[in-house]
This record gives structure tokens, C-alpha cells and sequence, in this order.
């Protein structure tokens, strides 16, 4: 089949103007109108949660606790629709979200951000929040809904203790590794959704355990959670592995900086350095869990210079 001049003319004339409708939509699409947010929580108590919201681009403003209006009507979830027309949060380009209580207990403890530029052709942009996620969700498909674990730490040299969202599981589904080799335990006992075991073995402080578990509700989403010493930190056995005296924090000399930090269990470290109050320069540096390190730069170095 041959194309004409004026044919192949007509051709390119109809796709520039497909082309320039679309670069329009996607512009007006960018203003948001509406903001719809939803969290949903694993319990169903949503009682004494509410939404703090305040304006953060292009202008850092005051926040409002806003409470939520409705129910998202696959999930169940509260829901939040809130017109901006008027309101604090007008001309957002991004807006600052808290999911608390009154007395300001945060159900994550950062602050979460809203792209307002993935509002639809509406202007309406949704977002969806889940409870101890600190992840902002632009879309019921992105969401994971699935079971995990609230809550785990030691709570002795061989004892842990762990929460999930559901009491769904038994002693087959989970497992332990330390350093990425297998940890067997025993004494399996169970609550409700919460499960203390004792490792065969005293725990080794200078490793780092995980939980390994696979709800039967989600097959294919298996869970790996961290180990926190949390509730080691007042023993002595602690105190004996990572006991300190030496100086900490930012030691300054005519001819260096020495950045020390205590944080032995920590799996690395990365320091900050802002020349003029911004971002400038990023340095990095990784520790070596449980060791006594630090980090020396010379003042004619750059990142010996700034601000941390």
C-alpha cells in the first residue's frame, strides 16, 4: 500500500494532535482536587486513629487532624475523602501525612508524604496506608494486605517472642537463622497471635537473627523479619559484649574530624554532610557490627568541613 504526500501530511497533522490532547490531559490530570486516603489496620480498631495532615511543598504549613469519613468498599478500611478546594492543603504540590492518636502515639513512627502530581483525570489522587508500613501506596494492586509479624524481640539470651496479625499459623510455618544459617528452638508456646520459643542455644549478640515465616492465608508472600535486642539492653550480658566508655560524637581537631558513634548492634552507618543547610555531600560509611569504629576525615578534605 503507498502513502500519498498529502495522505502521509494528514497522517502526521492526526498524531500531533493526539499527541498535543494527551500532553494537555496529562497536565490538567497533575492538578489534584480530591484526596482520598485509606488505612487499614489488622485489628479492625480504628477507634482512637485519626489523619494529621499539613501542606509541605511548595510551602511548609500548619497540619489539621482530620478524622475519616468512610469505608473503602473492597477492603473495608477507613477512608478519608477530603475536597481541597479552600482548605489547608489547597495547591499542595506534596502533602505531609500522620496516622495518630490524640495523645500524638504514631502508628509509624516517620512522617509520610503524598505525591499530589499522580492525581487522575479527576484531580483525584488515593493513596492507601497499612498499619506499621511506611510505605505510600498509589493503588489497591500495589497494597500488601497479606499477614505479618507486629511485633518480635529476645527477651533473654535464649528466649523470643513474637506477634503477628492473625493467630493463623503453627509451629511448622516459621523458622529461625542466624547469620543465615539455620537456629533451632524449642518450648513452643502460643497465645493468641503471640509465640515465645527458646533457641537450643544461647543467643551470639554479634549475629544477626531473623524470622523466617510463611502465613497459610498468603502461601505466596512469605515474611523475614529482624530480631531487635531490645529487650536485652538492660542485661548483663549486654553490658558485658559492648560495654564503652570512650569518647562519642563529632571530635574536632585543627587537623581532622573524628565521628564516633556507639551502636553495636547497628548493621551499618551513614553520615550526612551539608555544606550551606541542604544536601551537598553524602559520605558513607559502614561499620562493622559490634566493634569499637570510627571515622576520620582531614580538614582539607571536604567532608572534614560543613555540617552534620
Amino acid at each position: 500500500m503507498l502513502i500519498t504526500p498529502i495522505k502521509k501530511g494528514l497522517i502526521i497533522t492526526f498524531l500531533t494532535l493526539i499527541l498535543s490532547f494527551i500532553s494537555v490531559f496529562q497536565i490538567q490530570a497533575a492538578t489534584a482536587e480530591t484526596l482520598i486516603v485509606n488505612y487499614h489496620r489488622f485489628d479492625d480498631q480504628y477507634a482512637p486513629w485519626s489523619l494529621w495532615l499539613w501542606q509541605n511543598q511548595p510551602n511548609s504549613g500548619d497540619g489539621q487532624n482530620i478524622n475519616f469519613n468512610g469505608y473503602h468498599p473492597v477492603t473495608g478500611s477507613r477512608q478519608l475523602t477530603y475536597s481541597l478546594a479552600g482548605t489547608h492543603l489547597e495547591g499542595a504540590t506534596r502533602v505531609g501525612v500522620i496516622v495518630r492518636q490524640a495523645d500524638w502515639t504514631k502508628d509509624v513512627a516517620v512522617d509520610l508524604f503524598i505525591d499530589m502530581s499522580k492525581a487522575d483525570a479527576n484531580g483525584v489522587i488515593e493513596i492507601f496506608l497499612v498499619s506499621g508500613d511506611p510505605t505510600v501506596y498509589y493503588g489497591l494492586d500495589d497494597v500488601d494486605l497479606s499477614h505479618r509479624i507486629s511485633q518480635i524481640e529476645f527477651i533473654s539470651l535464649q528466649e523470643v517472642r513474637f506477634t503477628a496479625t492473625t493467630d493463623n499459623f503453627t509451629e511448622s510455618d516459621f523458622s529461625f537463622t542466624a547469620n543465615g544459617q539455620p537456629a533451632t528452638f524449642r518450648n513452643y508456646t502460643k497465645s493468641g497471635n503471640t509465640v515465645t520459643v527458646m533457641f537450643n542455644e544461647p543467643i551470639d549478640l554479634s549475629k544477626a537473627y531473623r524470622l523466617n515465616i510463611t502465613f497459610p492465608d498468603f502461601p505466596d508472600r512469605p515474611k523475614s523479619n529482624p530480631i531487635g535486642f531490645a529487650g536485652l539492653y538492660n542485661s548483663q550480658a549486654f553490658n558485658d559484649a559492648f560495654y564503652y566508655d570512650g569518647q562519642l560524637g563529632a571530635i574536632y581537631s585543627k587537623d581532622s574530624t573524628t565521628f564516633k558513634l556507639w551502636a553495636p548492634i547497628s548493621q551499618g552507618v551513614t553520615l550526612n554532610l551539608y555544606e550551606v543547610g541542604h544536601p551537598a555531600d553524602t559520605s558513607s560509611f559502614n561499620g562493622v557490627p559490634g566493634s569499637n569504629t570510627s571515622d576520620q576525615y582531614p580538614r582539607d578534605d571536604p567532608r572534614g568541613q560543613g555540617c552534620i
